[in-house]
């Protein structure tokens, strides 16, 4: 049976940036980005459940590091 885990980080992250409409802050949305880039990683072949939850933490992590950094300026 082939992987399908792509297509749940692909509703996960769907999910995140629609919720992120309805709330004032970033956070949702850089949590969505990073369960789509963990989609990605599915969709090229890395069936991998655990490099799949890393790369969606370390985006996740990132973006929103990134972003408080910026944002903290302004």
């Amino acid at each position: 049976m082939e992987n399908y885990y792509w297509i749940l980080w692909c509703i996960l992250g769907a999910a995140l940036i629609v919720a992120e409409m309805f709330t004032s802050g970033f956070v949702l949305l850089w949590f969505g980005i990073g369960a789509l880039a963990a989609a990605f990683v599915g969709l090229i072949g890395i069936d991998s459940l655990v490099i799949q939850f890393m790369v969606f933490a370390v985006v996740s992590v990132g973006l929103t590091a990134v972003s408080r950094t910026i944002f903290v300026k302004y």
